[in-house]
């Protein structure tokens, strides 16, 4: 694991911290890397397959930006 890796899996996991329902988004070991678009990084939770994470790292602020997206059905990475 990278230290891009684990500081972006953590800033899904503070996000998750911040929804009561979204649990298991609260164990890093659940967070799963599924690819990146350019600067986009996307992540999910295992277990929970209609969430989808995406995160953006800004170069000139140093911010993390996390925002979720809520599927109407199952996403599956191959």
């Amino acid at each position: 694991m990278t230290y891009k890796d684990s500081l972006f899996r953590m800033a899904v996991v503070g996000y998750c911290n911040s929804l009561p329902n979204i649990e298991k988004g609260t164990i890093p070991t659940n967070v799963s890397f599924k690819g990146n678009v350019g600067d986009k990084y996307i992540y999910q939770v295992k277990g929970i397959d209609s969430l989808i994470f995406e995160v953006l790292y800004l170069k000139d602020t140093k911010q993390i930006l996390v925002k979720a997206y809520d599927c109407q059905m199952s996403v599956v990475f191959g």
